[in-house]
């Protein structure tokens, strides 16, 4: 199978840039719901180490 299988053009197919910009964004968006949830818990703008230390805790066993 491959990566342009199952669309109807070569304008609908995924493309690697296309790909990596969703990546991004799914990543960015999951940072941005971490940052709020600590913000909420704590009452105060988390740092950059903890939003990573709460991803790392809360991805580990993936």
């Amino acid at each position: 199978m491959t990566m342009t299988e199952g669309f109807e053009s070569e304008k609908e197919s995924p493309t690697a840039e296309n790909m990596d910009d969703s990546l991004s964004d799914a990543a960015e968006t999951e940072r941005e719901y971490v940052r709020r949830r600590l913000r909420d818990e704590s009452g105060r703008e988390p740092s950059e180490e903890e939003v990573d230390e709460w991803l790392r805790r809360h991805t580990e066993g993936y």
